[in-house]
């Protein structure tokens, strides 16, 4: 009986051994399983462009990526009311970027504003300014000599698009910056197929006129939601009749030109970002006025407004960019990327 009870007291002991090393051989067959299988991120908060992270980035539980935040800029001009900065910021671009169609890994970039921002910009000295990683700025100067290009057959689409020119590697190295991928941009299949409609929300990047952010670019980020998919242009003063979006949310002088998001929520732990297009304008109501005017916010008053901004579609802006003659500059770029990479032949017949 003795025996047997101090066998009872070693099969005790035993197992209250074993419940203590439990934690540690999990911990062990955890760290194991990670080494021997990499653990990955993937980030789809960008719409049809999921981006795979092995360690996952600071901000993968907010709702807007620093992406969409970093690929946005500041446009001006010289400052003609004198005050502690030389530079009157006055717009809002974004970077955005094409795959090449024959080369992998190869893309071109280019810079996007509305097209009342470019034409402000003419027969002047004007100022773009990008963040850097060292948390200040770099500021690049442009003047009547750069091109910038509208829509190929829409007269009334506001947009303008720049082919952006390579950087020096050092330079690159110094931004702090980024490029919407056109796989983001909005269409109608999407559209169709995701059931985007009115009343999903929308996300404005842009400028704050107010406080642009002394030593850097400082996007304000504003909230809205789409109000309507017209099926009929809607006519607008200077432009006619325009092919646009409308969504409520208050824009202000200073964003247009800023980049419109579209949020769709296919599940819930998953969300996409659609471009919507860009920020044309909005409508003013005067007190004394019985007819609406629309207004262009690079160029007005933080005046209060309807609440009912117009947005240039995506669409407009990929036409554009795809008009024939850009398609030649990338035809040509690739040809010539293709003969400075192509290898030497090591035979040489001689007579």
């Amino acid at each position: 009986m003795l025996n047997a009870t101090r066998n009872t007291c070693k099969d005790t002991r035993q197992r209250e051994q074993a419940q203590k090393a439990r934690p540690f051989l999990r911990g062990l067959e955890a760290k194991a399983k990670t080494l021997s299988q990499p653990a990955y991120c993937p980030d789809l908060r960008l719409a049809n462009t999921p981006i795979y992270h092995l360690i996952p980035p600071a901000d993968i539980n907010m709702l807007i990526p620093e992406v969409i935040k970093k690929c946005v800029v500041f446009v001006g001009v010289e400052s003609t009311k004198g005050g502690s900065s030389p530079v009157h910021w006055g717009g809002t671009g974004f970077f955005v970027m094409l795959e090449s169609g024959s080369l992998s890994n190869i893309h071109f970039m280019y810079l996007v504003t509305a097209g009342h921002v470019a034409k402000q910009l003419k027969g002047q000295r004007f100022f773009i300014r990008a963040n850097t990683k060292d948390g200040h700025s770099v500021t690049f100067q442009g003047d009547d000599t750069v091109k910038w290009w509208s829509h190929p057959e829409d007269d009334a689409a506001d947009v303008a698009v720049f082919p952006f020119p390579t950087l020096p590697e050092a330079l690159i190295g110094r931004l702090d910056y980024s490029a919407l991928p056109t796989t983001v941009f909005l269409n109608e299949n999407d559209r169709a197929k995701e059931g985007i409609g009115e009343g999903n929300e929308v996300v404005i990047v842009g400028l704050f006129s107010r406080h642009a952010g002394n030593s850097k670019n400082l996007p304000l980020v504003r909230m809205g939601t789409v109000a309507m998919f017209p099926e009929e242009r809607i006519p607008i003063r200077n432009y006619g009749n325009m092919d646009a979006y409308l969504i409520e949310a208050r824009s202000i002088g200073g964003l247009s030109g800023s980049p419109v998001f579209v949020l769709h929520h296919p599940g819930k732990s998953r969300l996409g970002l659609h471009l919507l297009g860009l920020v044309h304008g909005h409508w003013d109501v005067g007190p004394d006025q019985i007819i609406d005017v629309t207004r262009e916010d690079a160029s007005s008053k933080d005046n209060i407004n309807m609440g009912i901004a117009i947005v240039t579609p995506a669409k407009k802006i990929i036409e554009t960019i795809n008009r024939k003659e850009l398609a030649a500059i990338r035809k040509d770029a690739e040809a010539k990327w293709i003969a400075d990479n192509s290898p030497t032949p090591d035979a040489q017949m001689g007579g």
